[in-house]
This record gives structure tokens, C-alpha cells and sequence, in this order.
């Protein structure tokens, strides 16, 4: 039985592209294990405070993250973020299709 060429391509192609970019994914783990402020996940991934919005913005619109704030001390306010059902829905799937990729791939690399 011949496999279809095209496979590989559709399956690539269907890869969520908010997932794939390494950063929004590193987020999205760092935020599943737990709620983290805003400024854990700065130093955590190591990016400007802009970068950070504008990514965690994106996800967020795309409901994949949730915002919360929360009074700290005194008159400051701390932003977390969590993962929603749907975002780990979607990290769901990115992990099965990236899984099956990755068999394809490695199948290729042993002809």
C-alpha cells in the first residue's frame, strides 16, 4: 500500500500556527503547570515586557489564555495568566499532530 506524498504537507499545514511559534508555546506550557504573574513569565522565558503583552495578547484573543488580576500590596496589582479548556485543547492537539510528524519524519530518514 502506498502512502499518499501529500500527507506529510497536510499534516504540517494543519499545525495550529499560534502554537508553533516557539515562544506562545513556551508560554502556553509555563502557564499550564500553573497561573503565573506576568513578571515570573518575563524572567522565566527571558523577553521585554512588550513582547510578553503583545504574545499573551494573541493567545488571549484567540481564548487559549486567561487574564486575572489581583490586588498584592498596598496599592500594586499583578496580572496572571492560565490556560484555558480550550487552550489545552489545543495543545492537545498540536502535541498528536506534531507526534505523528514526527513518525512521518522519522520513517522518511530510514529510507
Amino acid at each position: 500500500m502506498s502512502r499518499d506524498p501529500s500527507s506529510p504537507l497536510r499534516m504540517i499545514a494543519s499545525l495550529d500556527w499560534l502554537l508553533h511559534h516557539p515562544l506562545r508555546l513556551g508560554m502556553m506550557m509555563a502557564f499550564a503547570q500553573r497561573p503565573h504573574k506576568f513578571t515570573e513569565i518575563r524572567h522565566l522565558l527571558n523577553i521585554n515586557p512588550g513582547r510578553l503583552s503583545l504574545q499573551a495578547h494573541l493567545l488571549e484573543s484567540h481564548g487559549y489564555l486567561e487574564r486575572s488580576v489581583h490586588a498584592t500590596t498596598g496599592k500594586m496589582h499583578a496580572t496572571f495568566f492560565s490556560v484555558t479548556p480550550e487552550g489545552i485543547n489545543a495543545m492537545r492537539n498540536y502535541y498528536q499532530t506534531s507526534s505523528e510528524i514526527g513518525t512521518e519524519l522519522r520513517r522518511l530518514c530510514q529510507k
